[in-house]
């Protein structure tokens, strides 16, 4: 993945005050389940947020927990993380690391590689800032899997404690999708797709041209009338 796409998708972080509801195991459409533990409130915001799946607090734990999920044309050509060495990986964090001093709301601090039975996450630390410009600190474990990024953001007014880290990572340690998918999006398609949307761009300027050509014609007649 391109490491503008990463960074867009590590600065995606949503920080909103929280309405409580019961807590419970999360199985969503797509396929994606993951357990949150007793403990855990869900909240209303992630039936309203855009690509947020999951959004939920753990008032013991003092930790936010944000889940989102975003396709685009770049994360069906990669598809699954699961393949790439930690090399490449790394390559990717190091990139989101040079490239996040362009944004004053986000310091990412450190990072990681997490391996899990069917996903690979590289693991993002450091702090945000919300609307009203209060810090927060964050733990991010980003992953791309059956095409779709997938994300976990845990928040904490403070630094992250030991139990904090230890609970966050036993919630991504069991997520799980119900199968993974080799197909992907080639380049190929990719170029079909691109050649469509040309070829209809073409066909909208074209009408619109004679529209406007039939107008200047009509107007120039009514003129000499």
């Amino acid at each position: 993945m391109h490491s503008k796409v990463i960074t867009t998708i590590v600065l995606s972080v949503v920080l909103i005050v929280l309405t409580s509801a019961h807590s419970f195991a999360v199985d969503t459409e797509g396929g994606l389940h993951f357990d949150v533990h007793d403990g855990w409130e869900q909240t209303e915001l992630g039936k309203k947020e855009k690509d947020l799946i999951f959004h939920g607090e753990s008032k013991s734990l003092g930790l936010e927990l944000g889940v989102f999920t975003h396709r685009t044309i770049q994360t069906n050509l990669e598809n699954n993380w699961i393949d790439l060495s930690e090399a490449e990986l790394e390559a990717k964090a190091e990139d989101v690391i040079n490239s996040q001093k362009e944004n004053g709301d986000i310091i990412v601090n450190d990072y990681s590689i997490l391996n899990t039975d069917q996903m690979r996450f590289i693991v993002f630390n450091g702090i945000v800032k919300n609307k009203e410009s209060k810090e927060k600190n964050f733990i991010q474990y980003l992953t791309i899997v059956n095409g779709e990024s997938l994300h976990f953001s845990f928040y904490s007014d403070t630094p992250l404690t030991k139990e904090q880290l230890a609970a966050s990572e036993a919630i991504v340690h069991s997520a799980r999708v119900d199968a993974l998918t080799e197909k992907k999006i080639d380049n190929a398609l990719i170029i079909k797709l691109a050649g469509l949307a040309l070829v209809l761009i073409l066909m909208i300027a074209s009408v619109i041209w004679h529209v406007r050509h039939y107008r200047k014609k009509t107007m120039k007649k009514g003129d000499f009338r």
